[in-house]
């Protein structure tokens, strides 16, 4: 049986690393010419020169390494045609797209956009944006292109955070979703295979997350609490099939799950 878990790269996620991580987005907020507020938790934050007010915004936010950084901007455009998507402006920001681990991306014109990443590092953070026009009316940026499988490792992020704050709940239920995703690349590569989505009969196919499931043993699984080891072993299997099929259905797609077990080292 294989044994996974055990050999990883070290990420030293302290308080001290995340502070330094949200004082260098921070600065690079502050670089941006059309930035006109950043508030965290109902603090202003005024420049960088105010140490005292980032680090109470800063602890308002930090609850343990799982937590995330909400960081509300708002953005006054002196042009009316200012669009890109939102990898474009986390560039801006300093967070490379080879940075990103995960990402969701939602909005509606009242309450503006909202981007959720996790850094490769695992650094969080939520960024709600809201910007108006030069006649001061409500606007969205992004032109949008993020794909499906950056929502699949955001999400597989917030179901490793409810698993170590004990959210069983949450936690399976998300795992289960993100199966259901894999599931749907294999129906995807079976429709391709026998050139249609018309099935009256299925194959008996194996399902790939359960050869994982029932083959290999997670170091992260072995702990005296059986619920956890079995969501454990559900989450383990769920991401590490998911990154093996969306590899073998698009060779370009960048594999992930080395990452994830590294913040999971982390983490445990």
């Amino acid at each position: 049986m294989a044994h996974a878990g055990d050999n990883l790269m070290h990420i030293d996620l302290t308080k001290e690393f995340m502070y330094m991580e949200f004082k260098s987005t921070l600065q690079s907020l502050f670089n941006l010419p059309e930035i006109e507020k950043i508030e965290i938790k109902g603090i202003q934050i005024p420049s960088l020169r105010n140490e005292d007010i980032i680090k109470k915004a800063f602890d308002k936010s930090f609850h343990d390494k799982y937590s995330d950084v909400d960081i509300q901007i708002g953005i006054k455009l002196d042009k009316e045609d200012y669009s890109c998507d939102s990898y474009t402006f986390l560039k801006k920001i300093g967070i490379k797209k080879e940075d990103i681990l995960g990402m969701s991306y939602s909005h509606n014109q009242d309450n503006g956009e909202v981007i959720r990443l996790c850094k490769t590092n695992s650094m969080r953070y939520d960024l709600i944006i809201n910007a108006v026009n030069t006649k001061g009316e409500p606007i969205l940026l992004f032109n949008n292109n993020y794909n499906k499988a950056d929502n699949f490792w955001f999400i597989a992020v917030q179901a490793l955070g409810k698993l170590m704050r004990k959210d069983y709940l949450i936690s399976s239920h998300l795992a289960h979703m993100l199966i259901q995703e894999g599931l749907v690349l294999q129906m995807e590569m079976r429709d391709k295979e026998k050139n249609t989505n018309i099935h009256r009969y299925g194959y008996e196919e194996e399902l790939e997350y359960l050869k994982v499931f029932n083959d290999e043993d997670s170091a992260f699984a072995r702990t005296p609490n059986e619920t956890y080891n079995y969501i454990s072993k559900l989450l383990y299997s769920a991401v590490k099939s998911y990154d093996r099929l969306s590899y073998l259905i698009d060779n370009s797609y960048k594999q992930r799950f080395e990452n994830y077990l590294e913040i999971w080292a982390c983490y445990f």
